[in-house]
């Protein structure tokens, strides 16, 4: 957890979570260098998620008074703050649709693939930091389902995996099952 009124910036791999009154981890999300976490709290002016790192990481924190008066002084971030608000709940209302596992996993890595390629990375080849329990976690389904959907798409040639490196053969026929149109 951060300090209230701060907002984190990702220099590694993260994943924000909720503990349930049963003490179950539900994963929120997953976060990747450069990406900010913490913006759950400005409503409530209160950290309800932890974060967790990956790996080795790092991070930096931002007041949040520092960032609204900043964001007053420079209109291109306030907008960009926007973006990102209206980005997390968009993402956030993408796995309450009713759509099938295959898609649901999909649509995962489609968007893993793409918040790479945004920050320089190969949007094509990369590392899964996550366990498949946590991929499971976050997509609400079971550790096997994620291990049978893997197998599926590898047979189907649309990924390769070996331990956690992930390299998508097929990048048109993974956006098609994840419900993009191939020029997406």
């Amino acid at each position: 957890r951060g300090l209230v009124g701060s907002e984190m910036c990702i220099r590694d791999r993260f994943k924000s979570y909720t503990i349930d009154q049963d003490g179950n981890e539900r994963i929120l999300g997953f976060h990747l260098p450069g990406e900010l976490v913490g913006l759950d709290a400005i409503y409530e002016q209160h950290y309800p998620s932890n974060v967790t790192a990956l790996d080795t990481a790092s991070i930096c924190t931002v007041p949040y008074e520092g960032l609204m008066r900043l964001s007053e002084q420079i209109p291109s971030l306030q907008h960009q703050l926007l973006r990102l608000l209206s980005k997390e709940i968009n993402s956030v209302s993408a796995l309450t649709y009713d759509i099938s596992a295959d898609q649901r996993l999909a649509v995962f890595l489609w968007g893993l693939s793409k918040r790479y390629e945004q920050r320089g990375f190969s949007g094509t080849h990369f590392n899964l930091s996550m366990p498949r329990r946590d991929i499971a976690n976050h997509l609400n389904m079971a550790p096997e389902t994620i291990s049978r959907l893997f197998k599926r798409m590898q047979d189907q040639g649309l990924i390769q995996l070996n331990k956690r490196e992930l390299v998508i053969s097929d990048i048109v026929a993974l956006k098609i099952l994840a419900g993009c149109k191939p020029s997406d």
